[in-house]
């Protein structure tokens, strides 16, 4: 089963706090989300997670006008961005992680969206690889986030193992200037337009 973990689309303004509910998406992030909604309508997903931030909800909106409507998001707080001047990020890590480990099961029987932040997005990958042994963040940011805005990770999560999942990864990223669907630099593989580069990994 597939996880695609999506970024929301580029805001109206970049210059904004974390506090509920945030800015609108932006004439752009508008343009990329419809590119994510066309990359994503096709991948049979049938759970969907979600911020209720504007910006994540307006990032979802094209994509479910897509799917079935029996398909509905949830809409989750933890997947909420941190306020950075009241939430600790200790905070913010044990909230994302105890979330996800409750639908962790869901994995291997669903392919699920979740659509979120830097922060919740950055906590679920490193619940996933702690060590970063093996997902190896081709983006961050100064911030340290790991996914770029209008960014899609895609994680096949195959049977379970004894000690994991065996995970293939790969990396869609909406390019700011041309709206260009491309992959970022995985091991073994280089930057190309379209397509999709799998590594399989072990976790």
């Amino acid at each position: 089963m597939n996880l695609y973990l999506i970024r929301h689309a580029e805001p109206e303004t970049l210059d904004y706090d974390n506090f509920f509910p945030g800015p609108n998406l932006g004439t752009k992030g508008h343009a990329q989300a419809k590119v994510i909604a066309d990359y994503l309508h096709d991948k049979q997903i049938t759970k969907i997670y979600s911020s209720d931030f504007r910006r994540v909800v307006q990032t979802m909106q094209p994509f479910l006008k897509l799917t079935s409507p029996h398909i509905q998001p949830s809409f989750v707080k933890a997947l909420r961005e941190r306020e950075a001047s009241v939430e600790s990020h200790a905070s913010l890590v044990e909230r994302v992680q105890t979330w996800f480990q409750k639908i962790e099961h869901e994995l291997t029987t669903y392919h699920v969206a979740i659509f979120s932040h830097c922060g919740p997005l950055n906590m679920i990958l490193e619940y996933l690889d702690p060590d970063k042994n093996i997902l190896d963040y081709p983006f961050t940011s100064p911030h340290g986030c790991h996914t770029p805005l209008a960014g899609i990770w895609m994680l096949r999560l195959e049977d379970e193992l004894k000690h994991g999942y065996q995970i293939q990864v790969s990396i869609n990223v909406i390019m700011h200037s041309s709206l260009r669907s491309i992959l970022a630099k995985g091991k073994n593989c280089n930057f190309k337009p379209c397509g999709l580069c799998h590594k399989p990994l072990h976790l």
